[in-house]
């Protein structure tokens, strides 16, 4: 385009300046007097017709420059397109890198800090793997130093993984497990794992034709696993609050704090004692002291009263509860211990 545009504007050029020599070579070269013009040319120069030729001249002369002109645009835009495909190229090729750097550098991790991981090969697919097959395979380490396992040569290198089995194989069907018996990656063996052509690549062989297994990392969801609440972590380690106690009771509770007769959710509240005192424990919760409180001057005003229960529901359901804990207490013969509330003297 920049050519094309570079030649219009040479012609535009040559046909301005020939136009131009040529109006003043006749400027020069015919006669002063219309009189003395040739009979044919007379009408081209005198009166209403030269001035018709006089407009035709010029109005060519404008429309050559305005084409001269409009060249010159038309190769600047083309040298703007020209750069700004470059500069899009130069982008493309910076993502690809970026992309490339990037899974490199999510593999290597996965070498160094995990056990696992599901990686997909979108070469390999099948109606009932329409996005490729995927396995679970695991990092290889050097028992003495507990870096990756590599082969390395002169001009290359390649890690060392384990392919353990196919990816979510317990919840596949017949049919998605029928997928995997024609599959050239075999369980529970050894495979080099090299990067080139802007993938990673797995094969039996370090050659760059025997890893012709294009994959990438999908994503990591492992066998299922217990996890502790922070209240029993805390418990693997630190002093055992039960050991001396004795268990009373474990009451089912409802969300309501009212206990269970029937089938639904709820929460175990277990009692304990240990000495004369009451203890509470609420789920995995530490325990709790529990006693009565009651006024000074009465003997029958008295209700329950349990440490640390804000968090565990409102006024009306921590009532609820302490009804239940008060009932099950009388029916195992068990009392809390007593807290009578001070009086106070203020003077008149």
């Amino acid at each position: 385009m920049g050519a094309i545009g570079l030649t219009r504007r040479r012609i535009y050029l040559v046909l301005f300046a020939f136009i131009l020599a040529g109006l003043v070579g006749v400027i020069f070269l015919l006669p002063e007097n219309p009189e003395d013009f040739p009979k044919y040319v007379r009408p081209l120069v005198d009166g209403y017709g030269g001035n018709l030729s006089a407009e035709i001249v010029g109005s060519l002369v404008f429309l050559l420059l305005a084409f001269y002109l409009d060249a010159e645009v038309e190769e600047k835009i083309d040298h703007i397109r020209e750069a700004a495909a470059k500069s899009e190229s130069i982008l493309s090729r910076r993502e690809d890198l970026l992309r490339n750097e990037m899974a490199i550098a999510g593999f290597e991790s996965f070498q160094r800090r995990e056990t696992y991981h599901d990686v997909r090969f979108p070469d390999l697919k099948s109606d009932e793997a329409p996005l490729g097959l995927q396995y679970t395979i695991e990092p290889v380490r050097d028992p003495q130093t507990g870096e990756p396992a590599r082969f390395e040569t002169e001009t290359s290198s390649a890690y060392l993984v384990k392919v353990r089995e196919p990816a979510y194989w317990d919840v596949m069907d017949d049919a998605r497990r029928a997928a995997y018996e024609n599959s050239p990656i075999r369980e529970n063996e050894f495979y080099f794992c090299r990067f080139f052509n802007d993938d990673w690549h797995m094969g039996a062989a370090f050659g760059g034709f025997d890893c012709p297994y294009r994959f990438y990392l999908s994503g990591k969801l492992g066998p299922m696993i217990s996890v502790p609440s922070a209240n029993e972590f805390a418990e693997s380690f630190l002093p055992d609050p039960f050991a001396k106690m004795q268990t009373i009771a474990s009451l089912p509770i409802r969300e309501d704090g009212l206990l269970l007769v029937d089938e639904g959710s709820c929460t175990p509240y277990d009692l304990y004692v240990e000495g004369e005192t009451l203890f509470l424990r609420i789920g995995d919760s530490p325990p709790k002291r529990m006693h009565l409180s009651g006024s000074p001057d009465s003997d029958s005003d008295w209700s329950l009263e349990i440490e640390n229960m804000r968090g565990y529901g409102d006024g009306r359901k921590l009532a609820n509860v302490n009804l239940e804990i008060l009932r099950a207490v009388r029916e195992h013969g068990v009392s809390p211990s007593t807290r009578r509330a001070r009086r106070t003297n203020r003077r008149a």
